[in-house]
């Protein structure tokens, strides 16, 4: 049984957990939990036993204490009393590249929502835990449509958000899982218990609240950037059944190694998904459908992110500039890991 299965014979354990559900490790978020580089290394060293991660134990309190802080001063400064109804909620991220100017621009879905407003009521909502970011928003001049998500919370909804993560966030798989022969279970729990200890599940906890007041606002439909990621599916989970369209948007570039991007067929029966999912173009649409099991209707959309001068219809094609340089522009992939090697290779 290969390693991707694996994972999804893990999430079987908790059928009704959304400490389960929040989880990156069994959403496969390897590019955050690298558990599969991390079993790898220990088969290879003979190490099957990863050691308890006691400087992540000491920090757990500070970390959390610093999170609860970011999260109420969002929540107390961009403070959000009411939505308009039927809106239409595009979910994105707040990013560097989300400030032009004094204003403040969606970097994911760009013009859409503008345009949609002609006919919808639209909210662009932007998230973010950063606090250098938070205080550049709170300077920006937003758009009576741009809210940031954390605004949506209460201070009470906060205090439930953090006992509700403190309480149930952490889970422990009971089972023995082997991967090519060897018990891997260990390794399992290690990267279970460092979601809860780094709070990389925190995120997913933070939407299921914002989704529910999302519910209270009686909103028409949600829209996302879709990585398959552990916190797109608790927005799912909390969404589903109150007569709200769920789309999501793929808009990244993905490689095999993202296995979140490719559920399983146990996957696709078991985790939530969006209503739709819309896709770049036919070439990224054909790849997701030939390499994962999706239940739902698979489309292709636009790359809204591709946006080049335009001149009657065409494309504005510059002739090449034949000046050397000697510079060299490179795209480093999602792994830090892999940048020492690159630049040394560079």
């Amino acid at each position: 049984m290969n390693y991707s299965n694996v994972i999804s014979e893990v999430y079987r354990e908790f059928p009704h957990s959304f400490g389960a559900l929040a989880s990156p490790t069994l959403s496969k978020q390897e590019t955050v939990t690298s558990l599969h580089a991390t079993i790898q290394s220990g088969i290879k060293n003979g190490s099957l036993a990863p050691s308890i991660p006691w400087r992540s134990i000491l920090e757990f309190g500070p970390r959390l204490l610093l999170m609860f802080m970011r999260v109420a001063y969002a929540s107390m400064r961009f403070r959000i009393r009411q939505l308009p109804e039927e809106a239409v909620v595009f979910r994105t991220w707040l990013v560097p590249r989300s400030f032009k100017g004094e204003g403040l621009v969606d970097d994911y879905f760009r013009q859409l929502p503008d345009d949609l407003a002609v006919h919808e009521n639209i909210v662009t909502s932007f998230s973010s835990t950063d606090f250098g970011l938070l205080k550049r928003a709170g300077r920006a001049q937003r758009s009576s449509s741009q809210i940031i998500s954390y605004g949506l919370l209460s201070i009470f909804d906060v205090i439930a958000l953090f006992w509700d993560y403190i309480t149930t966030a952490w889970v422990k798989a009971r089972q023995r899982y082997v991967l090519d022969s060897t018990d891997i279970t260990a390794f399992i729990n290690h990267s279970l218990l460092l979601d809860y200890l780094l709070l990389r599940s925190f995120e997913a906890y933070a939407e299921k609240y914002k989704c529910r007041r999302l519910v209270q606002y009686k909103i028409k439909a949600f829209v996302y950037v879709f990585e398959n990621q552990s916190l797109e599916k608790a927005c799912c989970a909390t969404l589903r059944g109150h007569d709200i369209q769920i789309i999501g948007y793929q808009s990244s570039g993905f490689s095999p190694i993202f296995l979140n991007f490719f559920p399983t067929e146990v996957d696709s029966r078991q985790h939530p998904m969006p209503d739709t999912l819309l896709t770049v173009g036919d070439d990224f649409r054909k790849y997701l459908l030939e390499h994962g099991h999706f239940s739902i209707p698979v489309e292709t959309y636009a790359a809204l992110r591709f946006s080049y001068p335009v001149s009657g219809g065409r494309y504005i094609v510059l002739n090449p500039n034949p000046e050397i340089l000697r510079r060299i522009l490179y795209a480093f992939p999602v792994h830090i890991t892999q940048y020492t090697d690159t630049l040394n290779d560079l």
